[in-house]
């Protein structure tokens, strides 16, 4: 036989094997013959309310309104992270494919999705209309991965962990506590006006300062003393990342401030804080336009400061 029809019977020998193992794969699907599935759970633009149960964890209810998610907290509603909530979505609405670990409810329980166990997220559009309810279970031996279902379906899938570490999060996790929820523009604030003190139990002996903006720095206006910059801005740095460790619930009567500071910006509008006595517990409840909060005395303090905070070194 020739060389050349040699050649030819090897080359197609070798192409109809090729052919033959590709086929194979495709038959046995992914990871030696599990099937897979869409990796997307549920159209995130949909959700409009979910409720997390069981697993252990907290019970959480997080709603969409129009002005964006609030965590419902029986009778309360606060504002929910934006951030944390769209992360959380955007987990179980993506491209890509989950592997099935296994095809039968009898499964599941040793898996961690038995009814005693599962973290369950139920998620529902603005009619109450049900999209889905995820069932979350025990970590996967390699890590990194968590045991997922679905009811009505038969299967389990590994899925990232970041989905169960989200899901497992306590009511607090998703709260936004921030007191200046979209912060505070330093490059845009003219001045600001202290009144009384941070205390622990009542109202300081701080009499009050005013802080101006001048062409090279801040003065305090009443006697046009030049501040230190640095601590000014320090300052209002401290404001402006200020964050509660809870919102004050219930049924809520202001009372009576004990230190307060106006912030006026560039544009004309002006950012409030309140501050009111302070809690044996070491919380200081104060107002932020509409948000009523619990911030810990220690940062307060060290963002209302008094005049002698901000000026020059000796």
């Amino acid at each position: 036989m020739e060389y050349r029809t040699k050649l030819r019977i090897v080359v197609a020998i070798d192409a109809a094997l090729a052919l033959a193992v590709l086929a194979a794969f495709a038959f046995r699907g992914p990871a030696g013959g599990r099937a897979a599935r869409d990796a997307t759970i549920v159209d995130s633009g949909r959700v409009a309310v979910m409720h997390f149960r069981g697993g252990g964890a907290e019970d959480v209810t997080l709603l969409k309104t129009g002005e964006g998610w609030v965590l419902d907290a029986g009778g309360d509603e606060f504002p929910a992270l934006a951030r944390r909530v769209d992360a959380f979505l955007s987990l179980l609405d993506r491209d890509g494919r989950l592997e099935e670990v296994a095809g039968t409810l009898a499964a599941r329980p040793s898996l961690g999705l038995g009814p005693d166990r599962a973290r369950s997220v139920t998620f529902l559009d603005g009619s109450g209309l049900e999209l889905a309810t995820v069932l979350l279970g025990a970590w996967a031996p390699a890590g990194g991965s968590v045991y997922l279902a679905l009811e009505g379906s038969d299967g389990t899938w590994l899925a990232p962990g970041t989905i169960a570490s989200y899901a497992g999060g306590d009511a607090s996790s998703w709260l936004d506590l921030a007191v200046f929820p979209a912060g505070i523009r330093l490059a845009e604030v003219q001045g600001f006006r202290v009144e009384g003190s941070v205390q622990t139990g009542g109202a300081g002996s701080e009499r009050g300062y005013s802080v101006a903006r001048t062409a090279d720095g801040w003065m305090e206006t009443a006697s046009g003393l030049a501040l230190d910059p640095l601590r000014v801005e320090s300052m209002l740095r401290a404001l402006a990342g200020l964050q509660a460790s809870a919102y004050q619930g219930g049924e809520r009567v202001d009372g009576e401030a004990t230190a307060r500071i106006r912030i006026a910006m560039g544009d004309g509008s002006e950012l409030e804080l309140a501050a009111e006595a302070g809690l044996p517990d070491g919380g200081v409840p104060v107002r932020a336009g509409a948000r009523r909060l619990v911030v810990p005395y220690y940062s307060l303090a060290e963002a209302l400061r008094p005049l002698d905070a901000l000026k020059p070194a000796p």
